[in-house]
């Protein structure tokens, strides 16, 4: 159909006009368990979808130890991915013991550790920067200068490949796939020489597939390129595109004033309930209203709990 060689298809479903694959989608959980204590509330929160996640998934990606045994232990005979910008010597430790890909964030922890992954038959990788990306919010860019994520092509080590099977790179954050197909050409253009010799590449997260206008076929396009040019295999995280709009948060208008705008008083908290709303920040869908000045009424929709959040949690809406 859309495919050729060397991408994986893990199921079938006909969700469009057309048939539809899924093929290698890796569940990702970007925000970090970065222990037991705060990992157990979210953790049982997954635990309980991973059964249904696993009958249309390939495995599982993570950003920490704890994710990492989550999908080891709750999505059993899937592989297990995780890629850190720097692992510890303890949780590395456990990490090999669980992981069947490992990804490095640097050469100098590929170094590191390079010895100790030798012989255990545990795919590794090193993530690169290919300093393009469409996010417009910087602290979302991980291609924005500075960004500690990823080897540049000025700080890439050909030289120092022995043992590396793959590359990964992740630029993308709740886009189309029109954003993938000029990040591919990107990609290629700087890196395509020592594509040639992996085994796979990882064209990380931030893919909206399961997106109403999401373009398919595009998504395909661009993961034959690197298949029918170079050989490899391809991998996607496309994490929130599992579960997206699966739930809604339901507030309460406390009060309405006026301060030049009328203002509705909510019962939720942004920093609690709705953090990338202050971080990114975002306007989050409102069920039935508009943007600003769509419909006869507009509101400012502020959350109560603290003076910090009702401060920093502007949403204009409009009903």
């Amino acid at each position: 159909m859309f495919f050729d060689s060397l991408v994986y298809v893990i199921s079938y479903s006909a969700t469009r006009a057309h048939d539809f694959f899924f093929f290698f989608f890796f569940f990702q959980a970007e925000d970090g368990i970065r222990d037991f204590c705060l990992s157990r509330g979210l953790g049982d929160v997954y635990k309980r979808q991973y059964p249904l996640i696993g009958k249309y998934l390939a495995g599982t990606t993570a950003s920490s130890l704890f994710e990492a045994k989550l999908g080891h232990e709750e999505m059993p005979g899937t592989e297990t991915h995780i890629y850190a910008p720097a692992y510890s010597d303890e949780d590395f430790s456990e990490i090999i013991k669980i992981c069947d890909h490992i990804v490095f964030n640097s050469f100098s922890q590929w170094n590191k550790y390079k010895n100790i992954v030798s012989g255990t038959g545990i795919e590794c990788g090193i993530r690169i920067n290919p300093e393009y990306s469409e996010i417009e919010t910087d602290i979302y860019n991980p291609c924005f200068k500075g960004s500690r994520m990823g080897v540049t092509l000025r700080n890439f080590e050909h030289s120092n490949l022995d043992g590396i099977s793959g590359l990964h790179f992740h630029t993308m954050c709740e886009q189309n796939s029109d954003v993938l197909w000029r990040t591919v050409q990107k990609v290629d253009e700087k890196f395509g020489k020592y594509i040639k010799n992996m085994k796979w590449i990882n064209m990380g997260g931030g893919h909206h597939i399961t997106r109403e206008d999401y373009d398919i076929e595009l998504l395909c396009k661009s993961i034959n390129y690197f298949s029918d040019k170079y050989g490899v295999a391809v991998y996607l995280e496309p994490g929130e595109a599992v579960a997206l709009n699966a739930g809604y948060l339901t507030s309460s208008v406390m009060d309405i004033i006026n301060n030049e705008i009328d203002i509705a008083i909510l019962d939720t908290s942004a920093a609690c309930h709705m953090p990338d709303v202050l971080e990114m920040p975002y306007r989050p869908n409102v069920i039935d209203a508009g943007n600003p000045g769509e419909y006869p009424y507009t509101c400012l929709l502020y959350t109560s709990p603290s003076p910090r959040d009702r401060q920093k949690s502007r949403m204009p809406s409009s009903a």
